[in-house]
């Protein structure tokens, strides 16, 4: 579907409707060619790149598919297998919600408003970020931070915010949680170490360089 916003001057990009107020998000890659997308209905479709992603659209990839996502203010969104991402409504407004192995990257952001919220867990902080997660099991993630420590939080029942945990600089730290707790008390940290060389170079080689995301 042609947008009928942006016909007037990016005519050579797609859109779905409703789209988000604050910045918009475009899917700049998709290893297979294209990428589910389920809109707030429940209906699926496939999308190519160019595409510009609606709210509360959720954008999934299979068991062989990677995609990249990147926001009109410079942030990148890649996603590995088996992961989602959508743009939704939240405490701190309309934000990027991603789930699964994601690599975050908004330190060329020109306007920082939120890292985003994985979805199992937290919120990330309203700064640059440069991180993968990856999903260890349905009750289980696992942070990297790279060259900046990064900061992970969430709201309490009363809608008060606190800070889960903090990753510093080339460390990794493994978060599980129970959903059958309160808030403050889902979470609990059972890793925390510095990266060797050999998890670096991996990361980097994977995830930040765009070799494998064009």
């Amino acid at each position: 579907m042609k947008s009928t916003l942006f016909d007037s001057h990016e005519y050579q990009l797609n859109s779905q409707s409703d789209l988000p107020k604050t910045c918009n998000f475009v899917l700049t890659y998709a290893s297979s060619g294209s990428v589910i997308s389920i809109d707030p209905d429940g209906n699926a479709e496939y999308i190519n790149p160019g595409t510009i992603l609606g709210l509360n659209y959720e954008i999934r990839t299979d068991n062989n598919s990677r995609i990249e996502i990147r926001s009109s203010t410079g942030s990148i969104y890649r996603l590995g297998c088996n992961s989602s991402f959508s743009i939704q409504n939240t405490f701190e407004g309309e934000v990027p919600i991603y789930y699964g192995n994601v690599y975050i990257n908004t330190l060329r952001s020109k306007r920082i408003t939120d890292g985003g919220k994985y979805r199992t867990s937290c919120y990330m902080p309203s700064r640059p970020i440069n991180a993968l997660i990856v999903k260890v099991n349905d009750h289980e993630d696992c942070y990297y931070s790279l060259e900046d420590s990064i900061e992970v939080m969430e709201y309490d029942e009363k809608g008060l915010s606190f800070e889960i945990c903090k990753v510093p600089s080339f460390n990794k730290l493994l978060l599980s949680f129970n959903d059958d707790l309160n808030m403050r008390e889902r979470y609990n940290i059972s890793l925390k170490k510095s990266l060797n060389n050999q998890e670096i170079n991996y990361i980097y080689k994977e995830w930040v360089s765009p070799v494998n995301w064009k």
